[in-house]
This record gives C-alpha cells, structure tokens and sequence, in this order.
C-alpha cells in the first residue's frame, strides 16, 4: 500500500481552492514529496494541515535516465507547480551518507547540499525509501496488513515489516 492510495486524492493542489477547506486558523502547508528509485521518480505536491491526512495532487512521473541530476528533477516539478513551493521530502533508494547518496543505480550522483542549491528549494530532506514505508506503517488501517502467522489476534500489537524490492534487487 503507498501513501497515495491511504489519501485522498485532489486532481490539482496547485488550484487556487486548495487551501479552502483548511479548518479556521490552521493554513495548509504544501510541500513536494517524491519517491525516487533506480529508474523512476515519482513526485506530487502534498498539502498538510495538521490533524488531516495529507491530500495529494498534481502528480507526475520522470524517468531518471532523462534527467540530469534529482536537483533538475524536483526544479522542474516545482515550476511546473504554477505556486511557489520551498520544501520537499523525498523518499530514495540508497544510503544517506553525510551529504552524499550511495546508491549504484542511478544516473547521477546525489548530494543533499548540492540537490537544495540548485533546485531552489529551501528545505530538502532525504530519507531511504524504505524506511519511508516503515514511517508510515503505524497510519495504515488494520485490515489492509497481512499477518504473516495466518492467526495473529488483529486486537494486539505485533512487531511489522516491510518488504519490497526495487531496481537494487540483486544488484
């Protein structure tokens, strides 16, 4: 299950009514979240208001081979966006190593110091895709996990796991 399907989705966040059904004195605030593996990134905007479940739009799609940096990635996301955004959280396959991204299999090198100068943005963080998973397993409803026992009592608390392989498998 992926965080797109857990939340409802808007067409296009960049719409002027976006923030219109924020609850009085708490604004929205949108910001870019991706997933970025060895072949593809995948990016929308997501507007968070606290005590809501994000709402995720104006989706979209790259081919990192087409791309010269994650920084060229996530710079034209943003422009294409038509509001101006600071931040992005993005979930990414490999090791956070300091500044840099060790990963084998994608196109360019990463470094988070690097990919916020010249993307624009403000704030960048970087977190492996996995343990991006992991993070949201405790918002998952009940009924959409599998015990891997067959019996376990869905009443009581158990120990999860997140399993997946990506472009890395076998690598």
């Amino acid at each position: 299950m992926n965080v797109a399907a857990a939340s409802p989705v808007l067409s296009d966040l960049a719409s002027p009514s976006a923030g219109s059904g924020a609850p009085h004195g708490h604004d929205p605030r949108c910001l870019v979240v991706a997933d970025v593996g060895g072949t593809f990134a995948r990016l929308a905007l997501a507007e968070t208001t606290p005590g809501q479940t994000p709402r995720l739009g104006s989706y979209r799609t790259y081919a990192c081979a087409d791309h010269p940096s994650l920084a060229a990635i996530l710079a034209d996301f943003t422009a294409s966006l038509g509001l101006p955004v600071s931040t992005a959280v993005v979930a990414i396959a490999g090791l956070l190593d300091g500044d840099v991204l060790i990963n084998a299999n994608l196109p360019w090198t990463v470094s988070l110091s690097t990919t916020r100068a010249q993307s624009g943005l403000q704030e960048l963080q970087l977190i492996n895709d996995f343990e991006a998973v992991a993070l949201a397993i405790p918002y998952l409803q009940a009924d959409t996990l599998v015990p891997l026992n067959g019996d376990a009592d869905p009443a009581q608390a158990f120990p999860a796991l997140v399993l997946g392989a990506g472009t890395g498998l076998g690598a």
